[in-house]
């Protein structure tokens, strides 16, 4: 468990820098390619196989990204600084990836307790490097803080964890395609920064593969369930 605290720990520092070096979309679909660290960690870890179908994908997945960051090069942007983005992206990836893995481990602990542990031990480990808003409007920054800590982290947490012990897998796999698409929306809508060609090229492939390993996977394990 106190792993798991510390790897969802890292998850979130490393997703959030991404955010702020390269785009809520860039980061959102670069975070994605976690099913594919998690296959490639299982073959690593649990001796799982790694067959040709998944490599396959993983392949594809990453071709993605790299058409990802070569389309933010393209823009008028600090390349150095969007590639260190991306880079935290796959970080928060490959750390979410390993949290999952502890996840699935802890049997009959409920979503609420799961998430109070990991929250509670994730404050501690912050707590010294932490630095606290000095900015004019502190009430204000203060205030958006209260609701990323409780709606977005805590709340979001508790939901997504129930969700995923009481809906079939391979409705989760499917709604998961929402998350991406809505930071797609928001970030073209709200924020004015729509993906170019490449990017949205790219994305387009992530989500594909993504797809595809996962109606294959859950496909057959259903079959093998029956």
């Amino acid at each position: 468990m106190l792993l798991g605290c510390v790897t969802l720990t890292l998850n979130w520092v490393c997703l959030f820098i991404a955010y702020a070096k390269t785009s809520i979309a860039v980061a959102t679909i670069t975070y994605h390619v976690q099913p594919f660290i998690l296959v490639a960690l299982g073959s690593v870890l649990f001796n799982e196989t790694l067959t040709r179908y998944k490599l396959g994908w993983m392949v594809i997945a990453f071709s993605g990204v790299a058409l990802i960051m070569l389309g933010g090069q393209q823009q008028d942007q600090d390349s150095g600084q969007y590639v260190y983005g991306v880079g935290f992206a796959l970080a928060a990836a490959f750390f979410y990836a390993i949290t999952a893995a502890i996840t699935k481990a802890l049997h009959g602990v409920s979503p609420c307790l799961m998430v109070f542990i990991q929250l509670g031990v994730g404050c501690l480990i912050l707590l010294p490097v932490v630095s606290l808003p000095t900015a004019f409007s502190v009430s204000a920054v203060w205030g958006l803080l209260v609701v990323i800590g409780f709606v977005h982290t805590g709340l979001m947490s508790v939901l997504l964890y129930s969700a995923v012990q009481k809906t079939p897998t391979i409705l989760v796999g499917g709604l998961a395609f929402i998350y991406p698409v809505v930071a797609i929306l928001v970030d073209a809508w709200v924020l004015h920064r729509p993906l170019n060609g490449w990017q949205l090229t790219g994305t387009l492939i992530v989500l594909a593969a993504v797809a595809g390993i996962n109606v294959r996977c859950r496909f057959f394990s259903q079959r093998q369930q029956r």
